[in-house]
């Protein structure tokens, strides 16, 4: 003979395993959607921030790129003024030929020697913005891995707790009967 209370007993014991997966599955899927939530977050404030880095260096870089061009151009004006000088001074002394030669020459030289170091500090600066903005880069990259997306619970889980609640169910749906 059948009791009604074992009956019910293990629908309910049926019915609240079944919950607590539903239930447990749904709090997995939320920590997933904010885990992910808080990952796009701070691969976005990565991004950001590397714009920002980015723009800065561009401007540091044509800043420097345009007080090495003046300096330049300064220098240039100062040879020309002391080839000048020098012309006038000869001419007035009466002084030509290898001497002049020889100071045009020097003049020259520096202003050669001058424009070549502006050229280098031009590459230089050039190649150590590009260096720092590969490395902006790279920590950008970092900071936004740093925070992984979150991992969506799989449904085989809950439908395995559920099966399992029922199968549990069902042996104490027949102890109960047995014994009574």
């Amino acid at each position: 003979m059948c009791d009604g209370g074992a009956l019910e007993l293990s629908i309910a014991s049926l019915a609240i395993g079944s919950a607590s997966a539903g239930v447990n599955f749904a709090a997995q899927y939320a920590q997933a959607q904010q885990q992910s939530a808080m990952a796009k977050a701070n691969a976005a404030a990565a991004v950001k921030a590397n714009n920002a880095k980015q723009a800065q260096l561009a401007s540091d870089f044509w800043q420097r790129r345009d007080q090495i061009v003046q300096d330049q151009n300064l220098r240039d004006i100062q040879a020309e003024q002391a080839q000048a000088r020098a012309r006038v001074s000869a001419g007035e002394a009466g002084v030509g030929g290898l001497v002049l030669d020889s100071v045009m020459g020097d003049i020259s030289r520096q202003r050669s020697e001058d424009e070549a170091i502006a050229q280098r500090n031009l590459a230089t600066t050039a190649l150590d913005t590009e260096n720092a903005r590969a490395n902006a880069n790279a920590e950008a990259l970092d900071r936004a891995r740093s925070i992984p997306m979150g991992i969506t619970p799989s449904f085989i889980s809950p439908i395995l707790q559920v099966g399992n609640s029922a199968v549990n169910s069902a042996l104490n749906y027949r102890l109960l009967t047995q014994k009574l």
